[in-house]
């Protein structure tokens, strides 16, 4: 068994390794962190030859375990103090959350979300079952763009803060997505919301859309801030092009916010925020058990003083 686990995981490693040179072969990279666990004690196990099985057992455990403590360590604070601390016009709060098709709760979500005291949420997954949560939310955050009445795109950015320029598009050659500006030129902000495919469906179709996406950005003027369900993790070859070739900068941290609730313990890092130089990553954590099978990614972001003066 022991040795049928470090043969399934080499077989594993490296495929992956070469994902740069296949899409199929990158899905593989996207478990790598398990994969190296699990080949790391399935090694040990076989050199101590003291109980295998055991060894690998715990080894199995700790993998696991790891990957949804630090889920568990990097759980943020209340919103309102968090809120509360980045109160200026150059720090913003950034709620990005795959809300979930089949949440069993939508109504308990959008309580959730009004009370969040974010300036922006990006909600992927919000389609036609979630626009009466729309107007619930209206009060708290009175500006949006969506496209929720249609399945094959279902973004919502709903935002604190008035903004001058908006749009959506649905999946095709690049991810579901819903954008908003503020300001305009050089001192504009530009905040995306996306949702690429699953590398399962079509790990082609993923790499396609995260290229395709990286090509969208560079179009805006101003700044850019992507966040949303990017579905790789950052061991993938197509995570590492779309930040190379969108010149924008990931958040910094690398954390488990899928699977989640019912569905399990935070194991992938699939959700992202990137952001054009200039714009900081103060803080990044993940918020609680919602309901939905992610969980919510908040990041405290400080704007350039070009870009806040601009809000003003």
């Amino acid at each position: 068994m022991v040795k049928c686990v470090l043969l399934m995981s080499l077989a594993g490693l490296i495929p992956g390794a070469l994902g740069r040179f296949s899409p199929d072969l990158d899905l593989i990279a996207n478990a790598r962190g398990h994969l190296l666990g699990l080949f790391v004690f399935a090694a040990l196990a076989l050199w101590l030859d003291y109980r295998p099985v055991l060894v690998l057992t715990l080894g199995a455990f700790v993998t696991f375990a790891g990957h949804a403590l630090q889920a568990q360590q990097n759980e943020g604070p209340l919103f309102g103090s968090a809120h509360a601390a980045s109160a200026s016009t150059r720090d913003w709060t950034i709620l990005s959350l795959n809300t979930w098709h089949q949440h069993a709760d939508s109504a308990a979500l959008a309580d959730y979300l009004a009370d969040s005291n974010a300036d922006i949420l990006v909600l992927t997954e919000f389609g036609p079952n979630k626009i009466a949560d729309l107007h619930t939310l209206e009060k708290s955050y009175p500006y949006r763009v969506d496209c929720a009445t249609d399945w094959n795109c279902a973004v919502a950015v709903l935002s604190r803060h008035p903004f001058t320029a908006s749009g959506s598009s649905p999946e095709g050659a690049g991810p579901a997505a819903a954008w908003v500006t503020f300001g305009t030129g050089d001192a504009a902000l530009t905040v995306m919301g996306i949702h690429a495919v699953q590398p399962l469906r079509s790990p082609a179709l993923n790499a396609r859309q995260l290229a395709d996406l990286a090509g969208s950005v560079r179009e805006f003027k101003g700044r850019v801030l992507v966040a949303g369900d990017f579905n790789v993790t950052p061991w993938s070859s197509a995570f590492a092009r779309f930040a190379d070739a969108s010149g924008l900068v990931h958040m910094g941290r690398f954390l488990p916010t899928f699977p989640s609730g019912s569905a399990g313990l935070p194991q992938l890092a699939v959700n992202h925020m990137f952001a054009s130089p200039g714009i900081s990553f103060d803080d990044v954590w993940i918020g609680p058990d919602v309901g939905s099978d992610h969980r919510p990614l908040v990041a405290q972001v400080r704007l350039p003083a070009t870009i806040a003066s601009a809000q003003q």
